[in-house]
């Protein structure tokens, strides 16, 4: 999934890796989400002026982080819990 996330951005991968790469830093940095999503954090960014959302998964053990899904704020939230592409 998040090959296909990465590739819809097509130009804007290399800025949206960027700030993923600040996970190595605070694993923590994104938000902890709620409900069918409990367990997953989200880091918000802005590309271009458009927001987006990757989620992710801390691994407690190693404190690695594990990012599933790339994709624009509309709608992200529902894609992930839905398991679908953004």
């Amino acid at each position: 999934m998040l090959k296909k996330s990465l590739t819809k951005l097509r130009g804007l991968a290399q800025e949206a890796v960027r700030e993923i790469l600040g996970l190595k830093q605070n694993p923590y940095l994104g938000h902890q989400l709620k409900g069918s999503l409990l367990g997953v954090r989200a880091l918000a960014f802005s590309l271009k002026g458009v927001a987006y959302r990757a989620a992710y998964i801390v691994q407690e053990d190693d404190k690695t982080c594990l990012v599933f899904m790339i994709g624009p704020h509309e709608g992200f939230y529902e894609k992930a819990a839905a398991g679908q592409r953004p």
